[in-house]
Order: structure tokens, then sequence, then C-alpha cells
């Protein structure tokens, strides 16, 4: 039976395929290529890791590396999207993520180094700490766009694969074995749950001003780190210009906090709103993202 189980559970991370294929298509003309292909890398790792023990002794320290290295992978799309900006995305990939994976990666590479036994591998205190901060900071960066429901389901199954492979944390969560069947079943309905939930409704059908269409999907796709950047950025000018216009936490609003949607904004402050909107987000998205938004097409 349980190995029925994990066989489905293997399969439904087969099935999220065609998810990245949309991603990739989403992430056409931004800054998050580099996220895209983190994804990509992330998802084949924790397809193997899961295909390769179907049926095995979840017991075994080889089983426990074998997972460690997907979770670690796992944290590399997120940290990716903090620092998904042109020009410095490459030199971020470079010098931030990967020496990233290599700190996370270091106990498989002492391990090798020395001949180790992976039979007895297992996974130390303080590289399960950390591993935890780094994923409340991947996660947290969606809490609060469209992606937060996916965001915390991914973060969860990590939280029963990851602490299980730690003694010290393995008495606060499922077995080893049940984690593992738990966990990627979550990542399955996380990556479903973006393909219902997101890339079903890109473009805002509910929107009638463009620019707010283009503001919510790149607040959606960049998430907070960035969007609150770009926000306070445009809020500082929109004050020294005495602009009519805001970004608030639900989007375009004037300077009394009112919605866009219910006091629509005038030519002008309309026009100096898109110009610099168009300009701050240059680092970040292509001219033709923007314009493709704008048109109501993705």
């Amino acid at each position: 039976m349980e190995t029925l189980t994990e066989t489905l559970t293997a399969l439904g991370l087969l099935s999220l395929a065609p998810l990245l294929w949309k991603m990739r298509r989403a992430f056409r003309q931004t800054a998050l290529a580099g996220a895209s292909l983190w994804f990509a890398l992330a998802w084949l790792t924790l397809v193997i890791v899961r295909v390769v023990t179907v049926g095995d002794a979840a017991s075994t320290g080889t089983q426990s590396l074998a997972w460690y290295i997907a979770a670690t992978l796992s944290l590399s799309p997120a940290i990716a999207v903090l620092g998904a900006r042109w020009p410095t995305a490459r030199v971020w990939n470079t010098f931030v993520v990967l020496p990233l994976l290599a700190v996370f990666l270091w106990p498989v590479a002492v391990g090798v180094l020395r001949g180790s036994r992976w039979e007895h591998w297992v996974l130390e205190e303080p590289m399960v700490l950390g591993y935890l901060l780094v994923l409340v900071m991947g996660t947290g960066n969606y809490v609060g766009s469209r992606w937060t429901l996916p965001a915390f389901v991914w973060g969860a199954a990590w939280l029963l694969i990851v602490p299980a492979l730690c003694p010290a944390f393995a008495r606060f969560v499922p077995d080893a074995r049940m984690g593992r069947q738990l966990g990627t079943l979550l990542i399955t309905l996380a990556g479903w749950s973006i393909d219902w939930s997101v890339w079903k409704v890109l473009p805002q059908s509910g929107t009638e001003i463009p620019l707010e269409r283009v503001w919510s999907d790149f607040r959606d796709l960049f998430g907070v780190v960035w969007s609150r950047r770009v926000q306070e950025r445009f809020n500082e000018q929109a004050q020294q210009e005495r602009w009519n216009v805001r970004i608030g936490s639900n989007g375009f609003e004037d300077s009394a906090g009112r919605n866009w949607n219910s006091y629509p904004p005038s030519a002008v402050d309309l026009a100096a709103a898109e110009t610099h909107v168009r300009w701050l987000l240059q680092k970040f998205v292509e001219s033709d993202w923007i314009d493709c938004r704008m048109k109501g097409r993705i």
C-alpha cells in the first residue's frame, strides 16, 4: 500500500511538467528567466529522488541524503527571485544563489571528500535551522499576493520533509516516510493551485484600468520585496510632483486612499503614472511585457 502511495505521489509530481512550461511563458520578457531555470532543476531533481526511492526503506542515510539534495535545490527559485533585476540578475545567481546552495550542500561535499558511508548520514541541527530561515524568506516573499496559498503549501511540504532528516527535530514531525508522502502531495497541490488560481486569471478580467493590471501582474510575479520597493519609489515621486495618484496595498488609488475603480484618475495623472511605472519597471520587465498587459493580453 505504501509503495502504491509513493508511486501515485511520483505521478503527481510528473503532472506538474505542463505548469513549468506555463511558468516559462509567464516569465518571458522579465528578469525572472533565471528563476524559471531553477524551478525546472528543482522539479527534475525532486522527481528523480521521488522515483528512485519508491518502495525503499525510508530510514536509510542514502535516501535522507537524496531528499536533502532535493530540498536544498528547492530553495533556489524563490531566492533567485529576490535578485531578479537587470542587469544584476546573472550576478545574483552566480554570487548569491550558487554560494547559498554550496553552504547547504557542504555536509554532502564533506562526506564525499572523506569517503563516508551514506547509510548513517543525518542532518545536523544548525543546517535545519538555516534551511528553515531561508525557506521562510523565500515563501514569505509571496504572502499577500495571488501566490499566497501555493507559497504556504509549498513551505509546509518541506517542513514535513526536512526536519525529519535530523534526529533532534524528527520527533516534532511525522516519520520520514510519511512526511515524504505528505510533502510530495502538498508540492503537487501547490503546483495545481498555481495553475488554477494564478495562470487562469492572467490578466485580471475585473480590472477596468489597464495600468492596474500591469501593477497586479508585476506584484504577483516578483513578490512583496520588489513590489514594495517600486511602490515606495513611485509614491515618493508622486508626492514630489503632486500627482493625485498613489500605490496602496490594494493597488492604485488617489492621494486620499480611494480606489481608482471608484474614483478614476484624471487623464493627466494617469499619463504621469504610466510613464513613471514604465520607467521604474524597466529593470524588471521589457516594454512589450507592459504593452501586452495594457492591451489585456499576456
